[in-house]
């Protein structure tokens, strides 16, 4: 009997602790479901499903203004037909390799469905973005913090659009978002085992776009401050080791098909063009004829199965020469070169190269793009309230915030500065301090 009255004693105050709240204070993770907190993410999920299924099965979506999906379906397709990574059979290096061989897989599996696929994917990827700059954000900041992060990345304009892209955004962002979140748990608690999957990591997002090899000297940095038992030249060199093994069959595959002549990529020369001379990154009329003039070629000339292609020489050619037309044409502009890399800077962190270039689109689709810059803005403005935040809590990774931003900027300065550039680093992390800007523990 003195058994079952100590049991309904106990049943007792357990009863009264979850009706005061006082649960909640001892068990940190158990919270109540709240109707309208569910309906947001409710109302998010399925605004990301209308963006994968409205477009259906075409390449380029209704509202997309370009870009290169057509250009990744024809490579994937040459890989299909047996030709490698080639244009009219000549070996290219223009693209990085991982879209185009996964748009083959899915091509081999699914035929015609394959963009239906893709879209699918990359929602699952985004999702996937979004629970993991909440997930760094809880680590960072807290759980506070992480609720706030994950209401800011399920809405972030360009993280949403660039789920319905058959391009490479939306994967970039997934391995941006995944990089941040290992970066944070390394500074918070320095193991080998976090420096290495980061380097592999980097080394894969290489593979996916070229200027993700920019994380490495990122990751390099927080090697060298996130300091443990072990020295740091050899947290250093672990990083290296590893993002070097994932990366190193497309860099032994171009020594060998291109004799030596290339190691990373042939697109390098022609974006330095256009960073001179249509830094917009939106192709205007005569904006081809200018970039034709100064290196003599244009991607459509290079990009394509026909067998013009053939009047051209190796893309290890063109590409020296489009890095002399380019080093020509900034010793031409010498310092006016200035305004125009500040201009890029805007483009970049404002995206105003959606407000000012975007005049051969109709004009619901410039709305819809005015309405998520401002969006954008407000989101903006949060993160920057939350690396202020973070200056006070936490020094150490604010300072490594501030690295990865102002490396990954300059970074870009040669070449053209636009918004889908800028997206797939720097929104995911947006999201993540933007988290902090809410957080009552800071």
């Amino acid at each position: 009997m003195r058994g079952g009255e100590r049991c309904g004693r106990v049943c007792a105050r357990f009863r009264r602790a979850v009706e005061s709240g006082a649960l909640s204070q001892t068990l940190p993770n158990q919270r109540k479901l709240n109707p309208l907190w569910l309906a947001i993410i409710l109302l998010g999920v399925l605004l990301r499903v209308l963006i994968v299924v409205l477009p259906g099965d075409q390449v380029r979506a209704p509202w997309s203004g370009g870009g290169d999906a057509f250009t990744y379906v024809l490579l994937a397709q040459n890989l299909l037909s047996g030709r490698g990574l080639t244009y009219a059979l000549q070996p290219t290096a223009m693209r990085a390799p991982g879209y185009p061989v996964l748009l083959t897989a899915l091509m081999w599996l699914f035929h015609d469905n394959f963009v239906l696929v893709i879209r699918w994917i990359q929602f699952l990827l985004g999702m996937g973005t979004v629970y993991l700059c909440s997930r760094a954000s809880v680590r960072a900041f807290g759980e506070e913090a992480g609720r706030a992060s994950l209401i800011l990345a399920l809405f972030f304009p360009t993280l949403i659009f660039a789920t319905g892209e058959v391009l490479t955004e939306c994967i970039g962002a997934f391995l941006a978002a995944l990089f941040l979140y290992f970066m944070i748990d390394e500074i918070q608690s320095p193991r080998v085992t976090i420096l290495a999957a980061m380097g592999i990591l980097t080394g894969l997002a290489a593979l996916f776009r070229f200027n993700m090899a920019g994380l490495g000297f990122v990751g390099i940095w927080v090697a060298f401050v996130a300091k443990n038992s072990r020295p740091a030249w050899q947290r250093i060199l672990l990083f290296c080791v590893c993002s070097g093994i994932a990366i190193a069959p497309w860099l032994i595959r171009n020594q060998i098909t291109f004799q030596g002549q290339v190691l990373y990529s042939t697109l390098s020369g022609h974006d330095a063009v256009e960073g001179v001379l249509t830094p917009q990154g939106r192709a205007l009329p005569g904006d081809d004829e200018k970039i034709k003039g100064a290196e003599g070629w244009i991607l459509s000339d290079i990009e394509t199965n026909d067998p013009s292609r053939l009047l051209f020489p190796p893309e290890s050619e063109l590409n020296r020469e489009a890095w002399t037309a380019a080093e020509k044409l900034w010793r031409q502009r010498g310092w006016r070169m200035l305004p125009v890399e500040l201009a890029k800077c805007t483009y970049f962190w404002l995206s105003t190269d959606q407000l000012l270039w975007t005049q051969a689109l109709s004009l619901q689709q410039r709305l819809l793009r005015w309405g998520g810059i401002l969006l954008y803005w407000a989101f903006l403005s949060c993160g920057i309230v939350g690396w202020l935040r973070t200056r006070r809590s936490s020094p150490t990774l604010a300072g490594v915030v501030l690295v990865y931003v102002v490396l990954l900027t300059a970074l870009h300065l040669p070449f053209p500065m636009i918004t889908r550039l800028r997206a797939p680093f720097m929104d995911p992390l947006i999201a993540i301090l933007g988290g902090a800007a809410f957080s009552t523990k800071l």
